[in-house]
């Protein structure tokens, strides 16, 4: 069985030309850049062995203006650049690609699925709103993949390490099946002895969710959160899958971590359609 993870470069096989080899992705990309002289302004895009990345000639540079291009390897590595003038610029660029990997990432076979189609098609459904200047508290909650059982939300693994208390959570339905769902909301005690999985209402079905959750006082304790939902047939697997897509961001979260979570929420996506990996 195919599962979702790495899985997005191509589609974007189809952008390369002929006897061309792509050797990653483009994950984040903020202002005009380009890839073997071809403008890209979103992410989603193939990067063919040894191509050059530079910026247009013509690129200006405003005040506290920074042009940024995350690029993810097939062997699970990290390409970043990042200008903020012409001098810092010609310091970097123009780079290169790699022309080849010697060490291919054990997810390549996941590479050419949906994630690449879906993050060509909606960018900016997969940007967290740290990278958009939102405020709000620190993150502490993760996005995961939930087990929905007999009427109960388990909540283990992804409220560890929250303070016992009282919580409110709220769920906004964001599956791309384009259904009219209403949001749910749960109240539940959390620690302190408490069972660890919440009531769930029927009217919350497995699917893709946008998380909110705030404590007692009504504050939210978390930025918001993508919650993948899943019966007890397709939990172990979906959940899984999503361990392996979190160990292949992890050698480069800490060059940038908007660009993980970029890549995990994409991956939740992909598993969500039709809520199963494959």
């Amino acid at each position: 069985m195919v599962k979702a993870a790495l899985m997005f470069l191509l589609l974007a096989a189809g952008a390369l030309g002929a006897g061309e080899k792509a050797v990653g992705f483009v994950l984040k990309v903020q202002g005009e850049w380009l890839i073997d002289g071809q403008t890209v302004k979103q992410a989603g895009g193939s990067v063919p062995a040894n191509a050059t990345i530079d910026l247009p000639p013509q690129t200006s540079f405003r005040s506290g203006q920074s042009w940024q291009i995350s690029i993810v390897l097939l062997n699970d590595k990290l390409l970043k650049y990042s200008c903020d003038s012409f001098d810092s610029c010609r310091k970097v660029l123009p780079a290169h690609a790699p022309s080849s990997l010697t060490d291919a990432s054990p997810l390549l076979d996941r590479v050419r699925t949906a994630i690449g189609r879906l993050l060509t098609s909606d960018p900016d459904r997969y940007v967290p709103a740290i990278s958009r200047g939102a405020v709000g508290p620190k993150q502490r909650l993760q996005d995961a993949v939930l087990r929905l059982s007999d009427g109960r939300l388990d909540v283990r693994e992804w409220f560890d390490g929250v303070a016992p208390g009282q919580y409110a959570l709220t769920l906004d339905y964001i599956g791309r099946d384009e259904s009219s769902r209403s949001p749910v909301e749960l109240a539940f005690e959390w620690g302190n002895g408490s069972q660890q999985s919440i009531a769930a209402p029927k009217v919350l079905r497995t699917g893709l969710y946008l998380a909110r959750v705030y404590d007692a006082a009504g504050a939210p304790i978390s930025r918001d959160t993508w919650l993948a939902v899943f019966d007890s047939s397709g939990f172990a697997a979906a959940s899984a899958a999503f361990r392996e897509d979190r160990q292949a961001a992890a050698g480069w979260r800490s060059q940038d971590p908007e660009a993980a979570e970029t890549f995990l929420r994409a991956c939740l996506d992909a598993l969500a359609q039709p809520y199963g990996p494959r």
